[in-house]
């Protein structure tokens, strides 16, 4: 238990590289919707039809921010461990942005509203697209 603490710490300060515990700090779901493509100023976070690590990495913050902030959670959208902290959402941003993400994870997460996973690691952040049974 001690080492997941440390590790827990090092990760709210700053996302720290040094990994301590090497399973996942947390794991989340969210449902990416159509509120969360939009930031704070109700401005787009697309850019046409455009697929980029960043327009996503940005779409997977305002989740983040539209569940500790302002409130607007979807109805499968469960807690984190860190990014209540806004810093620690920028460094979510930065971190997923710099990090290759398979293209048609990129397209789900654009241009439909998928159930992602999040495994959150103290050097490093895990997406899944989560499949849903049919009804």
């Amino acid at each position: 238990m001690r080492y997941v603490s440390v590790a827990l710490v090092c990760l709210i300060i700053g996302f720290s590289s040094f990994s301590v515990y090497a399973g996942p700090l947390c794991t989340y779901q969210a449902r990416i919707s159509e509120q969360d493509k939009y930031n704070s100023n109700d401005e787009s976070l697309l850019q046409g039809k455009k697929v980029s690590t960043a327009i996503a990495a940005a779409i997977i913050r305002q989740d983040r921010a539209n569940y500790h902030e302002f409130d607007k959670r979807d109805a499968e959208d469960e807690d984190d461990c860190v990014f209540a902290d806004k810093g620690n959402r920028a460094e979510l941003e930065k971190r997923l942005t710099k990090h290759s993400i398979d293209k048609s994870v990129l397209r789900q997460i654009i241009f439909d509203n998928p159930l992602i996973r999040v495994k959150v690691y103290a050097d490093s952040i895990s997406i899944t697209i989560l499949l849903e049974e049919s009804e």
